[in-house]
This record gives C-alpha cells, sequence and structure tokens, in this order.
C-alpha cells in the first residue's frame, strides 16, 4: 500500500512539473485578449517568470489609453526590478491587444511604460510577436537600452 501511495505521488508531481512547463511554453494562446478580463491577466501574468513577486494589479479601463497597473513585493535590486518590468511589460503588451501602458510598482518605486515607447525601441510591433522564444531575444537584446532610456 505505501508503495502505490509513494507510485502515486510521484506520478503526480511529474504531471504538476509538467503541466507548469506547458502552461508557460503556451502563453501566446492567450493572445488577443482585452484588458478588462481579470482572471485572464492574472493568468498571464502568473506564467511569467518571478510571478510569486505578484501581489494585486488595477485596471484603468474607463478611458484610453488603457493600462495596468502591477504591484509586487520589492525585489533584491532596483536593476532585478526594472529587468522584470521590461520583462513583463514585453509579454503583456505583445498578448493583450488593448494595454497601452503599465505601471510597476516594488514597494514605494514604481516604473511605467508604454507599448509605444517599446515598440520604437525595439523597432517591432509587439502584437505581432508569437513566440517565447522569439521575445526572450529581443527583451535580451535591448533590455539595457530600455532601462536606459525609459526606466532611467
Amino acid at each position: 500500500m505505501k508503495k502505490l501511495l509513494f507510485i502515486i505521488g510521484v506520478a503526480i508531481l511529474l504531471l504538476s512539473s509538467c503541466q507548469a512547463t506547458e502552461s508557460k511554453a503556451d502563453i501566446f494562446k492567450q493572445q488577443g485578449m482585452y484588458l478588462g478580463d481579470n482572471s485572464e491577466v492574472v493568468s498571464i501574468i502568473n506564467k511569467l517568470p518571478n510571478a510569486e513577486y505578484f501581489d494585486s494589479m488595477e485596471l484603468q479601463t474607463k478611458a484610453e489609453p488603457y493600462g495596468i497597473t502591477l504591484y509586487y513585493q520589492p525585489l533584491a535590486s532596483i536593476a532585478a526590478e526594472q529587468e522584470m518590468a521590461v520583462h513583463h511589460a514585453t509579454f503583456l503588451f505583445a498578448l493583450i491587444n488593448n494595454a497601452e501602458t503599465a505601471t510597476f510598482t516594488f514597494g514605494g518605486q514604481s516604473y511605467t511604460l508604454t507599448k509605444t515607447d517599446l515598440e520604437k525601441l525595439y523597432h517591432v510591433k509587439l502584437g505581432d510577436l508569437r513566440k517565447m522564444e522569439e521575445t526572450q531575444s529581443l527583451i535580451e537584446t535591448h533590455q539595457q537600452e530600455v532601462i536606459t532610456n525609459l526606466l532611467s
């Protein structure tokens, strides 16, 4: 009986870890959504790196430009917070059609990015991105430029 419970436990652990990996890879299945659906926005955030630091959010959908304010626990450094803001903003703008601004608040420090500014620096329309690897590469290539020009 103990052996059977152990095997079932291992199977559940393996299945849940496979599901978590699969869900992160499938983040672009959510592309095309709109601000206003809280559960979809939270679902995207939970698939991004460092999602465990996410606390809450506010949507600005009463008037354009539509935006989102995300509240996170403070990270170890300002540089880590800025890198996370760039990463999360890029994915949010790529996946959410009508998101135009994103403000990231870590304790008392806030950073605001706009879709227009990121698209100018990236030289690409974020809504045209379709793959995780392509988006990651774009962020890695331009991250320091974005931090220097838009967050400093």
